[in-house]
């Protein structure tokens, strides 16, 4: 399993392919974290209308070492910049 592994568009997801979906969600969650390359994050998918994947991973306070939480709160310095979503391929 790779980051870079395309993952396949949703319009094309079955139900039984969310359990599919989500291991390769965690396994680019895992794999950033461990890189360094993000503190925390909080992932919600949801597909037609419907909630396929949440998860909360690594810490909302690196300092303090206090994990992430589903309910977590952001503050947003700046959203003139959207960052680019990759495109599900």
């Amino acid at each position: 399993m790779s980051v870079n592994e395309p993952l396949r568009t949703l319009q094309s997801l079955r139900p039984v392919e969310t359990t599919s979906l989500a291991s390769r969600i965690d396994a680019v969650l895992e794999q950033t974290l461990h890189e360094r390359r993000l503190v925390g994050a909080v992932v919600l998918v949801a597909h037609r209308g419907q909630q396929v994947y949440q998860r909360a991973a690594g810490l909302a306070d690196r300092e303090a070492q206090v994990p992430m939480r589903q309910d977590a709160l952001f503050r947003l310095s700046s959203v003139s910049r959207s960052p680019r979503l990759r495109h599900w391929r």
